[in-house]
């Protein structure tokens, strides 16, 4: 029995060997491509496409372009939000006339953290989510 587990464990060593292997002689003919972010919109380029998903990707950057470029309105809904750069993009929005209705969580907002009480106080329609028909639940937008 041990002598058979020994011979499997080998046979399958030699099969991700060769399996490396010619992953790594195949890999040479495939063309190297260079992921890089896409370009934060500018006035009167294209609309700002995603879906993005880490830092390197400046989210923050794009999220205030977005604003920034925001005519007439803006529906957001939102977990939590802690970036002051994005408060002040927003409440920028606002005093430039375009019309923001915000829905955030209800707990999150309430934390010291929070930038929602910020933007209620310059105006902001602002909705606090209590969950589903009453059912404690969270809004992870």
């Amino acid at each position: 029995m041990r002598r058979r587990a020994v011979t499997s464990a080998g046979l399958l060593l030699l099969v991700l060997a060769a399996a490396s292997y010619l992953y790594r002689d195949r890999a040479r003919w495939l063309p190297t491509v260079k992921r890089s972010p896409a370009p934060v919109a500018v006035p009167g380029a294209a609309p700002i496409e995603g879906p993005y998903f880490s830092d390197g990707d400046r989210i923050g950057e794009r999220i205030i372009a977005a604003i920034n470029h925001t005519q007439s309105s803006l529906d957001l809904a939102i977990f939590d939000l802690t970036q002051p750069d994005i408060t002040a993009a927003l409440a920028a929005a606002h005093q430039r006339g375009v019309k923001i209705r915000i829905v955030a969580d209800e707990r999150q907002a309430h934390e010291p953290h929070s930038e929602i009480p910020y933007l209620t106080s310059q105006g902001l329609a602002v909705r606090l989510s209590r969950g589903y028909r009453g059912n404690r639940s969270l809004m992870h937008n």
